[in-house]
C-alpha cells in the first residue's frame, strides 16, 4: 500500500503560539514532510512543533539538515550538557531540575544562531515544560515609550575571553592593545586587554527585526541575566548605563503573560526561530525522566544566503 502523504496542519491559537504540523494516515517519517511546506510555515509562524513522526538520533540529524547550512554547538561550561552525537552536534538540554528564565540561544555573540531545534527522547511526568515567547508579541505589547526608548538604544555584550578567541576573530597572532584598537572595526565584535585579561564586546540592537519578518522584536539575555544571575550591568546600554529597572520589570510582566508552556509528548520536536522567539523551561521535578535534544544551527533557506558567507563564514560548512 502507498503511504497516506497528508499532514494536519494547525495554527497557534489562544493556548499556543506555533504551528503544529501532524502525520495521517502510515507514514510517521519526517522525510515524508514536503520542504517547502514547512519553511513556508516557518516563516509565517515562528515555531513548529512536529508530533507524531517517529523520532531517533539519526531522524532527528536528518530532519535538521534539510534545512540548515551550518551548525554552532553550544560550549557552556556550566550547563551540564551531553554530547548525543559523536561530534556535539546533538547534544542535551542543561540537565539538573533549575527552571530557565526566557533567553535566546547564544545571543551574546554575532554567532547566534538562526534555528533551535529541540526533541523529546524522553518525556518528563511533571513539570519541565518548554516556555515559548515571541519576541514580535513582546515588541507590539510595550507601552509606546518603552517601545520608542529601546527602538532608540542597543545592547552591548562584554564578555571575559581568550586570546586564543581573539586571535581567531582577528587573524593575528598575539595581539596587543594598539593592534586590537587598529582591528576594531575587523570583526563583528571588539576586543581589548584590561589587566592581562582579553575581553570581547558585541553591540545588537534592543530591538531587531527577526531574520523572517519586517516587524520588530525583543530577543535579549535581559531576563534570564536578572532572573537567573541577578546580574544588572549584563547586558548594559550602549553607552555602558544599566537597563532601568522599570523597563526590565515591564519587559518581564509582558513577557510572562505572553509566554507558552509546552507540555512534552513523547518523540516531539520543536523548530524554533532564535531570531524571532525566546525559550527557557519549568522547574523539572525528575531531571532523569526529561531529556531532550537539541541542535542550533543557520537557516539555509534565506534569501541572498551566498552574499552572507563573506561577512558571516560561520554559516556555511556541513556536508552531511
Amino acid at each position: 500500500m502507498e503511504p497516506d502523504l497528508t499532514f494536519t496542519i494547525t495554527p497557534p491559537d489562544d493556548k499556543v503560539n506555533y504551528v503544529t504540523v501532524c502525520p495521517q494516515g502510515n507514514t510517521h517519517d519526517f522525510q515524508d514532510l514536503d520542504t517547502e511546506t514547512v519553511i513556508s510555515l516557518f516563516r509565517q509562524y515562528g515555531a513548529i512543533l512536529f508530533r507524531g513522526f517517529q523520532l531517533d538520533r539519526k531522524s532527528f540529524r536528518q530532519l535538521a539538515f534539510r534545512f540548515c547550512s551550518n551548525f554552532i554547538v553550544n560550549k557552556a561550561r556550566d550547563g551540564g550538557r551531553k554530547h548525543v552525537s559523536p561530534d556535539g552536534r546533538i547534544q542535551t538540554v542543561n540537565l539538573g531540575n533549575k527552571a530557565f528564565p526566557l533567553h535566546p540561544e547564544l545571543a551574546t555573540m554575532p554567532t547566534q544562531p538562526d534555528l533551535a531545534w529541540f526533541a523529546c527522547a524522553s518525556i518528563p511526568i511533571i513539570g519541565g515544560e518548554t516556555l515559548l515567547c515571541d519576541g514580535i508579541a513582546i515588541a507590539s505589547a510595550l507601552q509606546k515609550q518603552t517601545r520608542e526608548l529601546l527602538k532608540s538604544r542597543s545592547f552591548t555584550y562584554r564578555i571575559k575571553t581568550t586570546k586564543e578567541e581573539c586571535e581567531s576573530w582577528l587573524g593575528v597572532k598575539d595581539p596587543d592593545a594598539a593592534t586590537l584598537q587598529e582591528l576594531k572595526d575587523k570583526a563583528p565584535l571588539s576586543f581589548a586587554i584590561e589587566d592581562g585579561e582579553y575581553y570581547s564586546t558585541y553591540v545588537t540592537q534592543a530591538l531587531h527585526k527577526p531574520l523572517f519578518s519586517n516587524e520588530l522584536a525583543f530577543g535579549s539575555f535581559l531576563l534570564f541575566a536578572r532572573q537567573m544571575q541577578g546580574w544588572k550591568n549584563f547586558p548594559t546600554f550602549e553607552d555602558d548605563t544599566e537597563v532601568p529597572d522599570a523597563v526590565y520589570e515591564e519587559i518581564k510582566a509582558v513577557s510572562d503573560r505572553l509566554t507558552v508552556a509546552h507540555s512534552w509528548q513523547q518523540d516531539d520536536v520543536l523548530m524554533v526561530d532564535n531570531t524571532r522567539f525566546m525559550h527557557g523551561r519549568n522547574y523539572v521535578v525528575n531531571p532523569e525522566q526529561r531529556v531532550i535534544w537539541t541542535q542550533f544551527a543557520y537557516a539555509s533557506f534565506i534569501p541572498g544566503l551566498d552574499s552572507l558567507y563573506a561577512s558571516q563564514p560561520w554559516r556555511r560548512g556541513i556536508t552531511d
